[in-house]
């Protein structure tokens, strides 16, 4: 090939290929006296490069740098690319502090023989900073919040914000920072780092803080079948708790997950641990507390106890779905389903759409009577009935 000579006629040529090359010599003699020759002779330049980067670590920190040196044994220009993060894009040595994980490309060029080469290293980055959050304490004890970063890195600022008000600077002033710990401080943190060589990173952490209050109760009544009331309060408020879920362990295996139940029981009696816990949401958290009771369980007796559950059919409607639960007694031949004194149907487990809640109060309350009949009663006197207030949400 003619790349990299100086000329391609005559029987003295410079060579300067930038890769081994081999040369094809083609010649031919013209004598007048003699036969004349020609011919072809070939000639491989090997071209020893002798070109490499180092770096004096691959893997830093968001603080850390590294030095990147452009090694060869000939004179020779290097230009780095890509420039972000480097103290200069020429010269053989050169230091790197960038805030990610980058490659980065030497560019050595021969100015003997115009020719160029390149060669890569990539500079690891490791984000070394982190929230240490001495969380889930109680409500008004102190939350703190502090930024490390691991090595130390002289020179940082922060920038703290909670995402319930994310445009909003709760403190510039250091890498810590103190949530007034109440229930409403409760939630996402986050804080912005920025480097002195302009790395900024950010990080996320949850303050959740015990704020829970209840107590939870319940009243056996009668001995089998046994009505369960439950009694658990607001432990600040004192107001009788009816949204949260239910879960009610018999003592014989069975269970139950709505919130007055009434329970028959068949093949054990005497002294029977009962329990119920209760999660409820309070104050931004999620409380869940347990009690327990020994309840004398007696032989089954004829007295019936009603009980039902129910649940909302559509969101943002007040209908909502009652299930007959009645334990005891004899076959149920008739039922009275009564909303604020107000008979509404006379079904076994009726769609009821329930209307106008009671008197200002917390939630939307109704006062809800089932009345259930049991056969044979010659007298129609057999019957239970059970109240309570439930809350739509």
């Amino acid at each position: 090939p003619n790349a990299n000579l100086n000329t391609t006629v005559g029987s003295n040529v410079i060579a300067k290929p930038c890769s081994t090359t081999t040369y094809t010599l083609n010649y031919s003699s013209s004598c007048p006296h003699y036969t004349c020759s020609s011919g072809s002779k070939t000639i491989t330049l090997n071209v020893n490069q002798n070109l490499s980067i180092s770096a004096s670590q691959t893997t830093i920190n968001t603080c850390g740098s590294s030095v990147l040196t452009a090694n060869s044994t000939n004179p020779i220009n290097v230009t780095w690319s890509p420039s972000t993060g480097l103290s200069s894009t020429s010269g053989s040595t050169v230091i790197a502090r960038p805030c990610t994980t980058t490659t980065y490309i030497a560019t050595f060029a021969c100015p003997q023989t115009n020719c160029s080469y390149t060669r890569n290293i990539t500079i690891y980055v490791n984000k070394n900073g982190s929230i240490v959050n001495n969380t889930a304490k109680p409500c008004g004890s102190t939350i703190d919040l502090e930024h490390v970063a691991n090595p130390p890195c002289p020179g940082m600022t922060y920038a703290w914000y909670s995402m319930s008000a994310p445009s909003t600077v709760l403190s510039t002033s250091s890498k810590y920072i103190k949530p007034l710990s109440s229930p409403s401080d409760q939630g996402v943190y986050f804080v912005i780092v920025k480097t002195p060589q302009g790395c900024i990173d950010t990080l996320y952490t949850t303050v959740v803080m015990d704020c829970c209050n209840i107590s939870v109760d319940f009243e056996p009544v009668d001995c089998n079948p046994v009505r369960f009331i439950n009694n658990t309060i607001d432990g600040i408020t004192g107001d009788p708790i009816i949204l949260g879920e239910w879960h009610w362990d018999f003592g014989d295996g069975t269970t139950s997950n709505i919130r007055n139940p009434s329970h028959l029981y068949r093949n054990s009696w005497g002294p029977t641990t009962i329990c119920l816990t209760a999660v409820v949401e309070q104050n931004n958290s999620t409380c869940c507390a347990k009690v327990c009771k020994v309840v004398d369980v007696c032989d089954f007796g004829c007295i019936p106890k009603a009980a039902f559950d129910y649940s909302l059919v559509t969101p943002g409607t007040t209908d909502v779905q009652f299930t007959d639960r009645s334990v005891g007694g004899g076959t149920p031949c008739g039922y009275e389903w009564y909303v604020n004194g107000v008979l509404m149907s006379t079904a076994a487990s009726p769609m009821i759409t329930l209307g106008t809640p009671l008197p200002p109060g917390p939630g939307n309350r109704y006062n809800i009577c089932m009345k259930v009949w049991y056969c044979p009663d010659p007298n129609n006197t057999c019957f239970e009935e059970w109240c309570e207030v439930i809350e739509i949400p």
